[in-house]
């Protein structure tokens, strides 16, 4: 059997170009309509708000931010690991947390969020956010459902361990 040959002669080479020069700046107007979408939602406060001022299409001047919004904001920047992770700790209203919840969800590249306590003593925090979350959502009548997840996990420290011993002779390991 030949093998199929998959070379091919272009008739219309300006045509070619007209295409590929086309879907390379789709490419880059949906790379800035993506800036812009993450730019707006990280200037605009309240999750009620957010959604309600981006369905109705009418521009509203942004807020400064809080000065609660501000601790958030810092505790989010040095114990955030994931960019859909939210951390909850001591600092900050709940409000603030759920702000940022609604405000990451409405990022169309966001499947989900997690939202983690920054120590065990936050898990109540981090429930009371996951809740106010899906209210906020209900309010703004959005179809799709959220649906919460719980895990606890405990972090343990990593240590660095060595290559594991597999001793044939039945001895018991040394410790």
């Amino acid at each position: 059997m030949a093998a199929a040959s998959l070379a091919f002669d272009i008739v219309d080479k300006k045509g070619l170009e007209v295409l590929l020069l086309a879907s390379l700046l789709s490419f880059q107007d949906q790379s800035e309509e993506y800036r812009t979408r993450a730019a707006a939602a990280e200037a605009t406060s309240g999750g009620l708000r957010a959604y309600q001022s981006t369905s109705a299409g009418n521009p509203t001047p942004t807020l400064p931010p809080k000065p609660g919004e501000a601790l958030v904001v810092k505790l989010q920047s040095s114990h955030k690991r994931e960019p859909n992770e939210i951390v909850v700790g001591s600092e900050g209203a709940v409000d603030e947390y759920v702000d940022l919840a609604c405000n990451l969800l409405q990022d169309e590249t966001m499947l989900f969020i997690m939202i983690r306590a920054l120590d065990p003593s936050q898990v109540q925090r981090v429930v009371q956010v996951a809740e106010e979350t899906k209210r906020t959502r209900r309010r703004a009548r959005y179809e799709e459902e959220l649906h919460q997840y719980l895990r606890y996990e405990d972090e343990k420290t990593s240590e660095p361990k060595g290559p594991k011993v597999i001793r044939l002779d039945g001895s018991p390991p040394k410790e």
